[in-house]
């Protein structure tokens, strides 16, 4: 005969091993997002072998993180999230494809600013990354083609975005010790 005490004891166990390990889960992915997007805007050879896996990763990771994150964190904790791995990847674009539109970078330009629809076509795809990154520029100051200066502020735009990002990290104990 099975004792009732002792299945209870077992299923109370369980529980709290798969509470910690989804815990851990959680912990582990929000470090691994900001390294990634650490990794990924301060790569120098951006047409490198390993510069390409390194981004293929990190859109792994992209598309993934709302799935093992959802549910678990805020929703605004999550857009954090997501807004971040969006910015390091159009940084990472943008560099790549020399300041031109492609597809990805396109879909990344209109999830980060929340545009909906096609974007306009009279506007470069430099101008419309650091619009995403950075909405409170004024459009006078964003310039329109890859440069040292519309690098910089990208980056700067990339560089908040990562920083919300660490805070978000760091209200959920993922950096520890």
């Amino acid at each position: 005969m099975v004792d009732p005490i002792a299945v209870l004891d077992r299923l109370n166990a369980w529980r709290l091993e798969w509470h910690a390990a989804r815990e851990s889960m959680v912990r582990t992915t929000l470090a691994l997002a900001l390294d990634s997007c650490h990794a990924l805007i301060n790569i120098e050879d951006i047409k490198s072998d390993s510069a390409v896996l390194l981004h293929e990763r990190v859109k792994s990771l992209y598309q993934g993180v709302s799935g093992v994150l959802g549910g678990r964190l805020q929703p605004e904790d999550l857009e954090i999230v997501v807004d971040a791995l969006a910015s390091a990847r159009m940084y990472y674009w943008i560099r790549f494809l020399n300041g031109r539109f492609g597809d990805e970078l396109e879909m990344l330009i209109r999830r980060r600013s929340k545009t909906y629809g096609n974007l306009p076509s009279s506007l470069s795809a430099v101008y419309l990354a650091i619009k995403a990154v950075s909405p409170q520029s004024h459009p006078k100051d964003v310039p329109d083609e890859i440069s040292d200066e519309s690098n910089i502020m990208l980056r700067e735009g990339c560089v908040a975005d990562i920083a919300r990002l660490e805070l978000v990290v760091s209200r959920y104990g993922a950096r520890e010790g």
